[in-house]
């Protein structure tokens, strides 16, 4: 009876999801397919916990030769609080791993309108082969670096304010590159 009425008799608490396999393509300049899922949709008001492990995701650009760019998450935790006034306040989390980076890890803070994302990589192999998969919208705006070949370590943060103004930094440790470019007179190494 309860059901019918649409009064849930149970109290979500956590969602656990194992072994989630996504493919993923860039559409228009910047969407990725993936949001197009969301905003997930809603049976009650938001669990205040979404666990996802062993998450493997493909991004692939749409020519059957290119190898997608692949990353395996661990782990994805989505906290959900609400507030008195009924805003949901969420913090998403994530690490693993990539084909192009030893270790990712990043965190979304989604605050009554203000956004804080903080990445970083480690070991991340920067190459032609990456760029060369990259959906095509992105691959154009990095042709001036098919000529870099780096292994590095990246940090970026990035905040928006409720009001729309955008701060971010990045900063790059590299370990071992190379760049050449047909501007430059010879390449650049170490």
């Amino acid at each position: 009876e309860k059901l019918i009425e649409r009064d849930l008799p149970i109290t979500t608490k956590a969602v656990l999801i194992e072994g989630l396999h996504a493919t993923a393509w860039l559409e228009g300049e910047d969407q990725l397919s993936l949001q197009q899922l969301l905003p997930l949709p809603r049976f009650g008001p938001a669990a205040p916990k979404m666990v996802l492990r062993r998450v493997e995701v493909n991004l692939v650009d749409g020519v059957a030769s290119h190898r997608p760019i692949a990353a395996e998450l661990d782990e994805v935790m989505i906290t959900n609080s609400t507030e008195d006034a009924g805003a949901v306040n969420q913090v998403i989390a994530l690490k693993g791993s990539a084909d192009f980076a030893d270790e990712i890890r990043v965190r979304v803070d989604d605050f009554r309108g203000n956004l804080d994302v903080r990445c970083s990589l480690k070991g991340a192999h920067l190459n032609r082969d990456l760029i060369e998969r990259m959906p095509p919208q992105w691959r154009a705006k990095l042709s001036d670096a098919r000529g870099l070949q780096c292994v590095c370590d990246a940090t970026l943060a990035m905040r928006r304010q409720a009001d729309g103004n955008i701060n971010y930094q990045v900063r790059t440790k590299i370990h071992d590159g190379r760049f050449e470019h047909p501007v430059l007179p010879k390449p650049i190494s170490e």
